[in-house]
């Protein structure tokens, strides 16, 4: 008989080093650190889609309610949210938007109203395609009526950097501000949006200043006092501020003559300032309008001009300012366009004039500032200030500054006040 001997097999497995472990670690690591903002964005994205599809149909229980009753919004709530008025046309879930912490509802939305809609007839809107009804409102804002009165501190960039919101005809936009370095205001304002519903409402016109009615060189001078049609200004410190567009084209004729070839640069400023009662300031409180020092509000250009050579001023980089002073206190914002080619040449004798530039100015709430200028280059400008202290103030003037041999002839025309 034979007998069969068992035997068994030990597979070792190589083991690992502790720098082949510390290397795997590593790559996991490195992969976790990739993926997992990918991973952050992409359900940020699916909470922004939420928001979307939330929007679109406030949106459509506005314009429900808008039917219902005469075609015209809902006026302010004397308390409490304006959603109140939609209670009867959606349920309150949609309220809640799921990247803002908290629970909102119909009572205590997580979006905002605009506020310039309130009470006014749709039919009034000009351009319903551009006009917010509703965004993503801050924190902060989310108190009262609840309503978006100041774009910048108002609307809020919760979703990846940027908002979702709503315009009258209804449609539903996600607008990004990611890298964006100016304010929210000025980029809605560039790609179209419009915050002043009714401006087909015009209030009166100004005449113009023709171009050599007045020039500057080596200070600032101003046109003749020009007059603001009554309902651009209040007429009284009791009565409310009213909200306006300014609409006009400025232009300046640009002359030199040996300009410098040194390191100091040449420059050409001009600009319209409104509630402007100033008197007669000097050139040195006038400074480059920057900081602001005059009553009222200014939308002021400046051409930065480069180092010269063969006696021609060159123009350095164009900067677009807004500003306003009010009781003792200033606000400001500026833009940097575009760089223009010469600007005036020897012996006063002018160039290829500088861009006729198209100017809306708003004035909103008797402290939302803001400006788009067309023409040359396109950019907008905002800022905010309390200017109740000067807005009763009827009178407003065209401004211009050359420096050393360059001199600036500005004129404007078509000037054109609106209101709601």
């Amino acid at each position: 008989m034979s007998s069969a001997r068992s035997s068994s097999r030990v597979i070792r497995v190589p083991g690992f080093t502790l720098i082949e472990l510390l290397v795997v670690i590593a790559i996991i690591a490195i992969l976790a650190a990739i993926l997992f903002p990918v991973f952050a964005k992409a359900r940020e994205k699916a909470r922004q889609n939420s928001c979307i599809n939330n929007q679109r149909q406030i949106a459509l229980a506005v314009t429900m309610y808008v039917q219902d009753n005469e075609e015209t919004f809902f006026p302010a709530p004397a308390a409490g949210a304006w959603s109140q008025y939609l209670a009867s046309y959606n349920e309150p879930t949609i309220y809640d938007c799921p990247t803002q912490t908290g629970k909102g509802k119909n009572t205590a939305p997580e979006y905002g109203f605009s506020d310039a809609l309130y009470g006014i007839a749709l039919g009034d809107v000009q351009k319903p395609s551009a006009t917010l009804l509703t965004a993503d409102i801050t924190k902060t804002a989310m108190t009262g009526t609840y309503a978006l009165v100041a774009v910048d501190t108002d609307l809020s960039d919760r979703h990846n950097s940027g908002t979702v919101l709503t315009c009258v005809d209804g449609h539903v936009a996600a607008e990004s501000f990611n890298k964006v370095t100016t304010s929210k205001s000025a980029v809605l304002l560039l790609r179209g949006y419009d915050f002043l519903p009714i401006m087909t409402s015009l209030i009166g016109e100004v005449p113009g200043v023709g171009a050599g009615a007045f020039q500057a060189s080596d200070a600032f001078v101003r046109s003749a006092a020009l007059t603001m049609p009554t309902g651009a200004y209040r007429a009284s410190g009791g009565d409310p501020s009213p909200d306006i567009m300014v609409e006009f084209d400025l232009d300046c004729t640009a002359r030199g003559y040996f300009c410098k070839t040194t390191n100091a640069p040449e420059y050409l400023a001009w600009g319209l300032s409104i509630y402007d009662n100033s008197g007669a300031p000097s050139n040195s409180t006038l400074g480059y309008f920057v900081p602001p020092s005059l009553p009222g509000v200014q939308i002021a250009f400046r051409t930065n001009g480069g180092p010269s050579d063969a006696g021609t001023c060159k123009a350095g980089t164009s900067q677009t300012r807004l500003s306003a002073y009010s009781g003792g206190q200033s606000a400001l914002s500026s833009e940097a366009p575009v760089t223009y080619k010469d600007i005036a040449q020897v012996n006063w004798t002018p160039v290829t004039p500088m861009p006729t530039y198209h100017v809306k100015l708003y004035v909103l709430n008797g402290k939302n500032l803001y400006a788009m200028i067309s023409g040359g280059a396109e950019t907008a400008v905002a800022a905010t200030l309390d200017i109740t202290g000067v807005n009763t103030n009827p009178t407003m003037y065209l401004y211009g500054k050359g420096r050393t041999n360059c001199r600036c002839e500005p004129a404007s025309s078509n000037i054109r006040f609106y209101t709601r």
